[in-house]
C-alpha cells in the first residue's frame, strides 16, 4: 500500500475541515511521521481533486480575496489569510486592541471654562468653586471642560495607602455627583464635557487587575450619573479639540522640567492646553512657515501641599477661559488663584 493510499481518507477529512491547514498541520494530524516533501505533494493532489485551489507566486501581493486567491509565500509559508466556511478571511484574522487618536471635535464660536485636577477626596471645597463663581459672575459661558482628575479615587490607587486620607471610594462618589449637580444647577444651559484623567482611570485599572467579573457593569459614567446631569464623557484614552486647540487632561504626553508647558509644547507639535501637572505656565513658539502655535499649562483646583507631597514649590491653583472664534482661532486667560483673588 502507498502513503497516498494510505492516507487518502484521513487526510481528506482533515482538509474538509480546515481546507487551509498548513501540509504540517495536516501531516501531524493524520499522524505521518515521514518525509515532508513527498507528503505535501500528496497533500496538494488530494486538495485538487476535492477542488481547493491555492496558488501562490513568489512574493506577489494581491488584495483580490477570492477563493483562488494568490497569497504571500515564503519558503514553508503557504498561508497568510485563513478562511471560515463562508470563505470570509476577516473572520479568522481580526483586529487586536487599538487606540484611535482622533479628537472629539467641540463646537467653535464659544466661551469656554476649562478646569482640572479637584482631586475629590483631598479636595478643597472653596478652591472647587471658586472658577463657578467667577464665570457666573463674569463671564458668558457657554460650555464647561472638566479636564481630569475631578476625583482622587485614592482607595483604589496601587500607591500606599495614607493614613491621612479617610475618605472611601463610596465618599468620593458621593462628593463628586454634589459637585457635577452644583456645576449643572449653575449652568443649566451650559455644555458640560467631562474627560477622564489618570486618577479616574485607576477605577478601570483596579477592576481589571482585582475584579474582572465587574469589568463592563461597574464604570465611571454610571457611578457619576453623567447622563442624568447630561455631562458628556470623554474617556481616558481620548481628548477634546476646540479649533485649533487641543484640549486633554495631559497624563498620555510625558515630560516635566521648569517649564513644562514648553516640553509639552516640543513634543506636541500643536496648540495644547492641559492640567495634571499642577501648574500654571504659558510658551509659545514660531515655526518654520511662520506660523505661531502656544502650549497652557492649567492650574490645579485641589490644596497646593497633600499628604502624598507635602512641598510643591511649583504648584499653584488656577482655570482658564478659552475664546473660541469660528474660524478656529482662540483666545486665553489662563487664570491664577492666590489666596482669595483671581489674577
Amino acid at each position: 500500500m502507498t502513503i497516498y493510499e494510505r492516507y487518502r481518507d484521513k487526510i481528506e477529512q482533515v482538509i474538509k475541515a480546515n481546507p487551509y491547514a498548513r501540509k504540517r498541520e495536516v501531516a501531524a494530524a493524520v499522524g505521518y511521521k515521514g518525509n515532508i516533501d513527498s507528503f505535501r505533494k500528496i497533500i496538494e493532489r488530494i486538495r485538487k481533486d476535492l477542488g481547493i485551489s491555492v496558488r501562490i507566486v513568489g512574493q506577489r501581493k494581491t488584495t483580490n480575496l477570492s477563493s483562488d486567491t494568490i497569497i504571500q509565500s515564503s519558503g514553508d509559508f503557504e498561508r497568510f489569510l485563513e478562511y471560515d466556511q463562508n470563505g470570509d478571511p476577516f473572520d479568522a484574522f481580526t483586529d487586536g486592541f487599538y487606540i484611535d487618536p482622533t479628537p472629539i471635535q467641540l463646537a467653535t464660536g464659544k466661551r469656554y471654562l476649562v478646569m482640572n485636577d479637584h482631586h475629590i477626596g483631598i479636595h478643597s471645597t472653596s478652591l472647587c468653586v471658586k472658577p463657578l463663581l467667577y464665570a457666573k459672575e463674569r463671564c458668558n459661558i457657554d460650555s464647561i471642560i472638566i479636564n481630569g482628575d475631578l476625583l482622587d479615587f485614592g482607595s483604589v490607587s496601587s500607591h500606599a495607602a495614607s493614613p491621612y486620607e479617610k475618605m472611601n471610594l463610596k465618599d468620593e462618589i458621593a462628593q463628586a455627583k454634589t459637585y457635577l449637580r452644583l456645576v449643572r444647577n449653575m449652568f443649566p444651559k451650559a455644555e458640560i464635557i467631562y474627560a477622564e484623567g489618570n486618577h479616574e482611570y485607576r477605577l478601570s485599572r483596579f477592576i481589571a487587575c482585582n475584579a474582572k467579573q465587574f469589568d463592563g457593569i461597574i464604570f465611571l459614567e454610571r457611578l457619576l450619573q453623567l447622563e442624568h446631569f447630561k455631562i458628556q464623557f470623554v474617556p481616558y484614552h481620548k481628548h477634546v479639540q476646540i479649533g485649533h486647540l487641543h484640549v486633554m487632561h495631559g497624563h498620555h504626553i510625558k515630560g516635566s522640567g521648569a517649564n513644562v508647558a514648553s516640553t509639552i509644547l516640543n513634543k506636541a507639535g500643536v496648540n495644547i492646553m492641559f492640567g495634571d501637572r499642577h501648574r500654571s505656565q504659558e510658551a509659545t513658539r514660531k515655526r518654520f512657515d511662520g506660523s505661531i502655535i502656544g502650549a497652557w499649562a492649567v492650574g490645579c483646583l485641589c490644596p497646593l501641599s497633600v499628604s502624598y507631597s507635602l512641598y510643591n514649590p511649583d504648584w499653584i491653583n488656577g482655570f482658564a477661559i478659552v475664546d473660541s472664534n469660528q474660524d478656529g482661532t482662540f483666545q486665553v486667560e489662563n487664570k491664577r488663584i492666590i489666596g482669595d483673588n483671581i489674577y
